[in-house]
Parts: structure tokens; sequence; C-alpha cells
């Protein structure tokens, strides 16, 4: 879930990022998801972490891959949920990514501010 005070259509892109507990917050060999919602463009990170696969469209029979992860863009969308925005999308696991992972999530707002990524959660991906 996002939040802005000003309201969920103030939110103009949203991230998530998913990695080895090691590695925090770095995008280096994890699966980190960027979604632009004025164009409803996403973008997966490549492996090294320096350039952005796509665009590609949420919602089309698009599969975008890395090393790490496989993101199904055909349920991939933002919904406004009790005034926040939700993220909903399909995301497999490599087996050479198994293991502990942490989930960060952050997004940025029209006015261009922008948090600190933050800690979700954790979990053992099989």
């Amino acid at each position: 879930m996002f939040h802005d005070d000003a309201g969920q259509l103030n939110i103009t892109d949203v991230f998530i990022l998913i990695n080895d507990r090691a590695r925090g917050a770095d995008g280096t060999g994890g699966c980190v998801l960027w979604d632009r919602r004025a164009t409803s463009d996403v973008f997966l990170l490549d492996d090294v972490g320096k350039k952005w696969l796509g665009p590609h469209k949420a919602g089309s029979d698009t599969v975008i891959v890395n090393s790490q992860c496989l993101v199904s863009l055909k349920n991939t969308g933002l919904a406004e949920v009790n005034s926040d925005l939700q993220w909903v999308t399909s995301i497999a696991f490599s087996r050479r990514f198994s293991g502990p992972k942490q989930i960060y999530a952050k997004a940025v707002n029209r006015q261009h501010l922008e948090g600190n990524l933050t800690l979700l959660g954790s979990w053992t991906a099989n």
C-alpha cells in the first residue's frame, strides 16, 4: 500500500524491491519493479542494477524476466483501496533466487517528493 496525504491520485510512480537480506535495499541482483502510473508502464531492473527493462504495459500479456524473477503483467495494476494506492502483480522467482528475502517499497508524488525505500516485510522464497 502506498499513501500520500494529498490523496492516492497524487502518486505518480511506485517501486518495489525484493532482494536478499544481506543486500538490504540494494537493487543489484534483485527483483526491482517500477510502475509509472500516468502511462501504465512497468519496468524491471536488469541483473546488475543499471538498466530498466521496458517499458511494458500493465495488463498486457507481456512477461518481463531477469535472472531473479519473472513478472507477468497480465494481472498487474494499481487500484485505490481506502484512499491509498495498492499495487497488485504476479511474480515468480528463479531457483537460484531462493532463500530469505526482504520487500521494500517507495512512492513518488506529483511534487517529485519521495520517501526512502521502506521495509515492508520478509519471507523465504522456495
